[in-house]
């Protein structure tokens, strides 16, 4: 019962996919998605053996909401194939202490990727991979990386990049409180973000009222023509849209019969509707004693 045996399944499936690849030949081959071949003697945990297996499939184990473990895949698809979608919308309205850190690193040029290499009567072999711009003639800035259990080139090559990517685009850290009773998320999921503080998406406020297409809202915007929106309901439903504003009333292109007061409404005062908000993956919730969560996104 502490099992999350579902997501286990839909796991070790997604591994077992096929994925095509072109040999040093130039034909077209195929392998497992993800395939670990090692011999394993050990005094370490558990808990380790398995997380350093997950980090080769680009997974690591989570507690679910039901406060079981679970598997969770750092993909844009679920492990049943869907795609995600945010889970909640976090604006100034609904949050507070917000933080942001950003690592300015010189970022290497290449990654030496190790792996046991069957061809080399399995001793350690090497691929090397390279940034977008970057190749052997002009890389200056080097660094090797290991593998766990991987004994396939080509799934190294596509570990080195997912390593090398993840430092490209993931080098800005937002953190923030919430109340807990409002949070519905967890590791790995992914949330709309609007806020003042770094210059995200439009401007926030909560509604106050609904009359049809007619939104009474907490906040004077003015009159804006064709603005974008995101609203969050109170049954965790985010949609978004155009609509125009005069001053605290939003009018929105569509009319929905699930808008309460106290919900949140993003409006965009700018021409990019995609600028309304923006969207992140949370990377850690710490509960606190004081019935509030801090989130690192």
């Amino acid at each position: 019962t502490q099992i999350d045996f579902k997501t286990f399944k839909l796991f070790a499936d997604h591994c077992n996919q096929s994925v095509s690849y072109l040999d040093k030949y130039g034909e077209t081959q195929s392998r497992y998605r993800y395939q670990i071949s090692s011999i394993i003697a050990s005094q370490a945990p558990i808990i380790e053996t398995v997380n350093n297996i997950l980090s080769m499939c680009r997974a690591q184990l989570i507690l679910n909401q039901q406060g079981q473990v679970s598997v969770m895949l750092d993909s844009d698809k679920n492990l049943d194939g869907s795609r995600k979608v945010a889970r909640q919308l976090f604006t100034s309205q609904n949050s507070w202490n917000f933080s942001a850190t950003r690592n300015f690193v010189d970022l290497p040029h290449s990654f030496t990727v190790m792996f046991t290499d069957p061809e080399l009567g399995y001793q350690q072999g090497n691929y090397e991979v390279f940034r977008p711009g970057y190749n052997e003639r002009n890389s200056t800035i080097f660094e090797d990386i290991a593998t766990f259990g991987v004994t396939h080139w080509h799934q190294a090559a596509q570990w080195g990049m997912y390593q090398l990517a993840q430092g490209v685009m993931r080098s800005e850290i937002f953190t923030l409180n919430v109340d807990v009773e409002n949070l519905v998320v967890q590791r790995g999921d992914i949330i709309e973000l609007q806020h003042e503080a770094p210059l995200i998406g439009g401007t926030s406020a909560v509604i106050v009222s609904q009359q049809f297409k007619s939104l009474a809202i907490s906040e004077e915007f003015g009159i804006i023509n064709d603005a974008g929106y995101t609203v969050r309901c109170n049954n965790g439903d985010i949609f978004n849209g155009t609509c125009d504003v005069v001053g605290n009333i939003v009018t929105l292109d569509i009319e929905r019969d699930d808008i309460e007061p106290g919900d949140i409404i993003v409006v965009g005062t700018r021409d990019s509707k995609n600028a309304v908000t923006t969207k992140y993956i949370i990377s850690e919730v710490r509960p606190k004693a004081d019935l509030t969560a801090e989130l690192t996104m």
